[in-house]
Protein backbone atom coordinates (compact mmCIF):
# COMPACT_ATOMS: atom_id res chain seq x y z
CA UNK A 1 0.00 0.00 0.00
CA UNK A 2 1.24 3.44 -0.78
CA UNK A 3 1.26 6.25 1.72
CA UNK A 4 -1.94 7.96 0.54
CA UNK A 5 -3.88 4.72 0.79
CA UNK A 6 -2.58 4.09 4.34
CA UNK A 7 -3.60 7.59 5.41
CA UNK A 8 -7.06 7.10 3.90
CA UNK A 9 -7.49 3.80 5.77
CA UNK A 10 -6.34 5.39 9.04
CA UNK A 11 -8.71 8.33 8.54
CA UNK A 12 -11.58 5.97 7.78
CA UNK A 13 -10.76 3.92 10.87
CA UNK A 14 -10.67 7.05 13.06
CA UNK A 15 -13.98 8.32 11.68
CA UNK A 16 -15.58 4.90 12.15
CA UNK A 17 -14.38 4.76 15.78
CA UNK A 18 -15.71 8.26 16.41
CA UNK A 19 -19.00 7.29 14.82
CA UNK A 20 -19.26 4.16 16.98
CA UNK A 21 -18.56 6.24 20.09
CA UNK A 22 -21.21 8.83 19.19
CA UNK A 23 -23.71 6.09 18.40
CA UNK A 24 -23.12 4.28 21.70
CA UNK A 25 -23.36 7.49 23.74
CA UNK A 26 -26.57 8.42 21.95
CA UNK A 27 -28.05 4.96 22.41
CA UNK A 28 -27.20 4.92 26.11
CA UNK A 29 -28.71 8.37 26.55
CA UNK A 30 -31.82 7.40 24.60
CA UNK A 31 -32.39 4.32 26.75
CA UNK A 32 -31.75 5.97 30.12
CA UNK A 33 -33.24 9.44 29.66
CA UNK A 34 -36.61 10.39 31.08
CA UNK A 35 -36.64 13.89 29.67
CA UNK A 36 -38.04 14.21 26.13
CA UNK A 37 -35.61 16.97 25.13
CA UNK A 38 -32.64 14.88 26.24
CA UNK A 39 -34.03 11.86 24.35
CA UNK A 40 -34.33 13.95 21.17
CA UNK A 41 -30.76 15.21 21.60
CA UNK A 42 -29.55 11.62 21.97
CA UNK A 43 -31.49 10.62 18.88
CA UNK A 44 -29.75 13.45 17.05
CA UNK A 45 -26.39 12.04 18.18
CA UNK A 46 -27.34 8.66 16.76
CA UNK A 47 -28.35 10.19 13.42
CA UNK A 48 -25.15 12.23 13.27
CA UNK A 49 -23.12 9.06 13.87
CA UNK A 50 -24.90 7.33 10.99
CA UNK A 51 -24.35 10.36 8.74
CA UNK A 52 -20.65 10.40 9.63
CA UNK A 53 -20.41 6.75 8.62
CA UNK A 54 -22.15 7.45 5.33
CA UNK A 55 -19.79 10.30 4.50
CA UNK A 56 -16.73 8.28 5.53
CA UNK A 57 -17.57 5.29 3.40
CA UNK A 58 -18.67 7.33 0.41
CA UNK A 59 -15.27 9.05 0.51
CA UNK A 60 -13.49 5.72 1.15
CA UNK A 61 -15.06 3.95 -1.84
CA UNK A 62 -14.82 7.10 -3.99
CA UNK A 63 -17.58 6.08 -6.34
CA UNK A 64 -20.00 8.56 -7.86
CA UNK A 65 -22.76 5.96 -7.74
CA UNK A 66 -22.43 5.78 -3.95
CA UNK A 67 -22.09 9.50 -3.27
CA UNK A 68 -25.41 10.53 -4.78
CA UNK A 69 -27.65 8.23 -2.67
CA UNK A 70 -25.68 9.11 0.48
CA UNK A 71 -26.11 12.80 -0.25
CA UNK A 72 -29.85 12.38 -0.77
CA UNK A 73 -30.18 10.37 2.43
CA UNK A 74 -28.39 13.09 4.41
CA UNK A 75 -30.91 15.65 3.21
Amino acid sequence: MNRDCKELVNDARACTCLSAYLFSVGLYGLITSRNMVRALMCLELILNAVNLNFVTFSDFFDSRQLKEPFFLFLL
